[in-house]
């Protein structure tokens, strides 16, 4: 998409995921507008004395890919958009080989959207993801799973029937976050890799 909110989803999924040119003006109630795959990004860095571990040398390796859908509910002809994506991540010591694999299905979706009547409106996104860390032997050593939903706010830039030029204005704010997203801390992160890794 062409418009500033088309990330609103997209970003949660993961970063580098970029949804197609979707043209969103005219569109129909309680109709599905677009669908298709999600443009999938590859990325890798290098990162030495990973968790603090001197000489801990890591290559990080990360795809992701997904689908799209943007569609109006009910009488509101606002365009809300469901995704649906999976980003995979390897982590491999450089000096023995070894590999964690993570792998996280996310399930953003923009479920409302409030007129502020000011010339800016919010939108409500809620989803699920689940994340599971693995070692080189299948077995799963760390868990990143639960809710969350979060609130950006838009300007409409003037032209309210027209979201191909609306911004973001400021960041998110986040309503819900639950289950292991909560727990799962840096350190105990790096308790469950390291040993992984080592």
């Amino acid at each position: 998409m062409t418009r500033s909110r088309a990330m609103t989803v997209a970003a949660v999924l993961v970063v580098g995921l970029t949804l197609p040119a979707v043209s969103l003006a005219g569109a129909a109630s309680a109709a599905l507008i677009d669908h298709g795959p999600i443009v999938g990004d590859s990325w890798n860095d290098l990162i030495e004395d990973f968790c603090g571990v001197t000489g801990l040398t890591v290559s990080l390796a990360g795809s992701a890919e997904g689908q799209f859908w943007v569609k109006t509910t009910g009488r509101d002809t606002y365009p809300l958009q469901m995704a649906q994506g999976t980003d995979t991540e390897v982590l491999t010591n450089l000096a023995n080989g070894r590999q964690a694999t993570y792998i996280n299905d996310r399930r953003p979706h923009e479920t409302s959207v409030t007129y502020n009547g000011d010339g800016t409106y919010t939108v409500h996104v809620s989803g699920t993801q689940h994340g599971v860390w693995y070692d080189d032997a299948g077995t799963a050593i760390a868990m990143d799973a639960g809710l969350f939903a979060y609130e950006p706010t838009f300007s409409d830039m003037g032209t309210p029937n027209d979201y191909s030029d609306d911004v973001k204005l400021g960041p998110a704010v986040v309503v819900q976050v639950t289950g292991h997203r909560e727990t799962l801390s840096e350190e105990d992160f790096c308790a469950a890799i390291v040993p992984a890794l080592t």
